[in-house]
């Protein structure tokens, strides 16, 4: 893929107004959207690369994340709207991860 692709795909995810995320086996941010870098009030996608969720904004709720995570990997479950990114105690939208599957 070119830089030109890689450009676009990410324009298309930032127009949306969902979460959208992905990660590694570890459960590491490959990547993300816009709407993700408000949220954890990260500046640049550069920053959120390699970090996972004990390290944002939505730490306290990371092992349930992670369990999720590992149960949908072990079933083959789909990651629509995986589960309710609460950024706050009041304030909670579902997200979308995608996996990537060679890391």
């Amino acid at each position: 893929m070119d830089i030109k692709q890689l450009h676009d795909y990410q324009q298309i995810l930032d127009a949306s107004s969902d979460l959208i995320y992905w990660k590694d086996s570890e459960s590491n941010y490959l990547g993300c959207n816009r709407h993700i870098l408000d949220a954890t009030r990260i500046k640049k996608t550069q920053d959120i690369l390699g970090k996972n969720d004990n390290e944002l904004v939505w730490a306290q709720f990371s092992k349930l994340y992670r369990e999720d995570e590992l149960i949908r990997r072990a079933y083959s479950l789909g990651f629509d709207k995986v589960r309710p990114a609460r950024l706050s105690p009041s304030l909670i939208r579902e997200a979308f991860c995608l996996i990537d599957e060679n890391h």
